[in-house]
């Protein structure tokens, strides 16, 4: 295969069996494939997701496994370390692709070669997409690494104005940027790696392009398992939060910005972390992607060790709140009130859910 404009499509599956078929569909559909390399990390799974992709003949697997369900960190270091692209493509296998997104991929790498390239995406729930004429920017647009830094400063301050290119799913990656720098995800990370892994890419990036199409399709699955969930689950600990503080702070000063700057936004960043993962759990119990009886257990537990920390409650007193973001949890954290975290993440959490919803 030729490597000079190869794509490696990675895709990392774990008892995937219900939507892989739909993942492997929407490759097979693309109207330019014959640049893709397609690897398959097998994370462990005991369904039927390999007789699945068994059926797929019409395209050229990379099937790789992990002898035991470590999380998609280290299955997706497999396929990094497998692949032979001059681009890494990340796609999970309950997602799917808009047939002309590779067509669109490589009719903009002929225009240069981007450290990034990546586009908008659909939100699907109950086949109703939730992100419906939603655009980053209203043409096409190329990001130099001054507008790629401002972004990176405002990400914890105004999230709201999300951005994607802090996704990890959906975007060409140059692989040489990720080897000549030696970035691979945290493999303790079950949770977060692909924000610590995204961070480490960016420090690097120096031009990206933006393409105005909803390419990818991320589908909500409510009552199916999730990254939080399974992390909650597998004895996740408060340090990997500091871990991906750290990432980002060192991802700042990689970018030649003042180290107390950095030291700033990373703070923020941690308790914008730290709210996040208690809103994504409530969530996953709402929603019943943790379906154990004693659930809320794991929340009490992590809400317990976060009012304990030693930096995170004094750090959570100069956290800035958002637009339409709840004031109560950072002041509830500051205060070490485990009951008064819960109830207003409680609170937010359905509220985030209810607007979600219309």
């Amino acid at each position: 295969m030729n490597t000079s404009n190869t794509i490696s499509v990675i895709i990392p599956f774990f008892n995937a069996e219900k939507h892989i078929s739909n993942c492997l569909e929407s490759i097979t559909n693309q109207t330019q494939k014959n640049t893709l390399e397609i690897i398959m990390v097998n994370d462990g799974s005991t369904d039927s997701s390999m007789e699945k992709i068994s059926k797929f003949n019409s395209l050229k697997i990379k099937l790789l496994n992990v002898e035991k369900n470590s999380g998609p960190a280290t299955a997706r270091n497999l396929g990094i370390t497998a692949s032979t692209g001059k681009y890494l493509y990340f796609l999970d296998a309950d997602d799917e692709l808009d047939t002309c997104t590779f067509e669109k991929f490589n009719k903009t790498l002929k225009e240069k070669n981007f450290d990034v390239i990546f586009s908008d995406k659909k939100r699907m729930l109950n086949s109703q997409n939730l992100k419906e004429n939603n655009y980053e920017y209203e043409t096409d647009k190329i990001l130099n690494n001054e507008i790629i830094i401002s972004l990176m400063k405002k990400r914890f301050f105004y999230p709201h104005e999300s951005h994607r290119i802090f996704d990890l799913t959906g975007k060409l990656i140059k692989k040489d940027l990720i080897t000549n720098n030696k970035i691979l995800f945290d493999s303790e990370l079950r949770y977060l790696e692909d924000e610590c892994f995204i961070w480490s890419v960016l420090s690097f990036v120096k031009e990206a392009k933006y393409i105005k199409d909803q390419l990818y399709t991320y589908n909500v699955r409510h009552g199916e398992s999730s990254g939080i969930s399974e992390a909650f689950t597998n004895n996740f600990k408060l340090s990997n939060f500091l871990k991906v503080k750290n990432q980002i702070k060192q991802s700042l000063e990689e970018k030649k910005i003042d180290k107390n700057e950095a030291l700033r936004i990373s703070n923020q960043a941690y308790i914008y972390i730290v709210i996040g993962s208690l809103i994504s759990l409530n969530r996953s119990i709402l929603i019943g992607k943790i379906k154990e009886q004693d659930s809320y257990f794991y929340l009490k537990k992590m809400i317990k060790e976060i009012i304990q920390d030693k930096q995170i409650p004094q750090l959570a007193k100069k956290y800035k709140t958002y637009k339409n973001e709840s004031r109560w949890i950072p002041l509830a954290i500051s205060l070490r009130s485990g009951w008064f975290v819960e109830f207003f993440c409680k609170k937010r959490t359905k509220e985030i859910l209810k607007k979600r919803k219309n």
